[in-house]
């Protein structure tokens, strides 16, 4: 159902690429993978967020306490915006 309303929008606004961006633990990562795969058979350009990435100019890792994408501050998904990683 939803990658249908995905097509939909796709219609109508370019979609370049999906970056699926679930939470860091076992079953969202379990998640993103099944949501990659459903989206690429789709024929949507898609890709597993990496929580492995450096997360700055400064290579620091996103800690692992970071468990999910509300864990992060405002300034830290800001700075994936603009690289592009989200």
């Amino acid at each position: 159902q939803q990658v249908g309303r995905v097509k939909f929008i796709s219609s109508r606004i370019p979609i370049p690429k999906i970056t699926v961006f679930l939470d860091r633990d076992e079953a969202g990562m379990i998640g993103t993978q099944k949501t990659v795969a459903v989206l690429r058979k789709n024929g949507f350009l898609s890709e597993a967020f990496d929580w492995d990435q450096p997360l700055g100019p400064s290579d620091l890792k996103i800690p692992p306490t970071v468990m999910d994408p509300g864990d992060m501050s405002p300034r830290q998904l800001q700075w994936l915006r603009e690289q592009g990683k989200i």
